[in-house]
């Protein structure tokens, strides 16, 4: 079946979800993310992120989404989401996601 994953978010650095990512991308998971700031994920690197591709947006005003699709065999969903995906948002923080 057809996967994929679309992230738009302004940090990238908890370790744990990077992790699963770069797993994602193994599977064969393609991954468009567009992240405004900090990211720990080096895209393009055969065997451990070929398939993610990364963009970097930055304008005179900071943006607040955090919006992950995912493609599910032609099944899209979106979610919103209040956590950047940092660690001390992650395991320190309340956040929410919904459809």
């Amino acid at each position: 079946k057809k996967a994929g994953l679309t992230i738009k978010v302004n940090n990238l650095v908890d370790k744990g979800i990077v992790t699963r990512l770069y797993a994602a991308s193994n599977a064969g998971v393609k991954i468009n993310m567009i992240i405004r700031g900090m990211c720990a994920l080096v895209p393009g690197i055969e065997g451990v992120s070929e398939n993610i591709r990364i963009i970097s947006i930055v304008d005179r005003f900071l943006e607040h989404p955090r919006v992950v699709i995912t493609h599910n065999d032609g099944d899209p969903q979106v979610y919103i989401s209040s956590a950047d995906w940092m660690t001390r948002n992650i395991d320190h923080r309340i956040e929410v996601a919904a459809p």
